[in-house]
């Protein structure tokens, strides 16, 4: 099977707006969204969001939404619970992991819409997604995969080797893309003329 992936740089002044309309072209019949996204600096200071609190999408654990503590010096801070649900303030982070798989309770397109709020609020990180032709997510069965990353911060000294702000593309030739649904990501990133590049990094 060989693998191929595009990749696509998002231009730094419409960054977070172009990254909600990449993310929305996404196939809500995809198999599962894996993600990190974290509040802007101001909205922890201001206390609008949580400091140490996550809230967490996933599949294994946990089906339903659950608010997590955090482990920033490597010991677990529980998450301000009043502070969450009946102050209605923000988590500091989100995060998602098998998102989706098995069709539960939070589907492809309510994750995509979940990471579109966030962005708007000024979250930022990355998503990444998968279409396993048997709905798992063993290797094996992965067929397509998708990652997009956004408001990145280079590290001092050490000058990126892509840029911190793109969309990645993996597609198999064992399918054609429309059968993967690449094609509506591939055909939405070059809408938007962004600018395509080659690296190394492998998705």
């Amino acid at each position: 099977m060989t693998k191929q992936t595009l990749f696509f740089s998002l231009p730094p002044e419409i960054e977070a707006a172009t990254a909600c309309a990449v993310i929305d072209s996404l196939p809500n019949n995809w198999s599962w969204v894996d993600g990190s996204m974290t509040a802007p600096a101001p909205l922890i200071a201001s206390g609008e969001a949580v400091k140490d609190a996550g809230l967490m999408f996933g599949y294994y654990g946990t089906v339903a939404p659950v608010f997590v503590g955090e482990r920033p010096d490597g010991k677990y801070r529980e998450p301000d619970m009043h502070a969450l649900y009946v102050d209605g303030r923000l988590p500091q982070t989100v995060l998602m992991q098998y998102a989706g798989l098995h069709h539960g309770m939070v589907t492809i397109k309510l994750a995509k819409a979940i990471a579109v709020k966030y962005i708007g609020f000024g979250y930022t990180g990355w998503l990444a997604a998968c279409q396993g032709y048997n709905d798992d997510c063993l290797e094996e069965s992965i067929c397509a995969r998708f990652k997009i990353c956004w408001g990145g911060v280079p590290t001092p000294g050490k000058p990126p080797k892509y840029p911190l702000a793109y969309v990645a593309i993996r597609t198999s030739n064992e399918y054609a893309p429309s059968q993967l649904g690449t094609d509506i990501i591939i055909a939405k990133c070059r809408s938007l003329e962004l600018t395509e590049f080659q690296t190394e990094y492998e998705l």
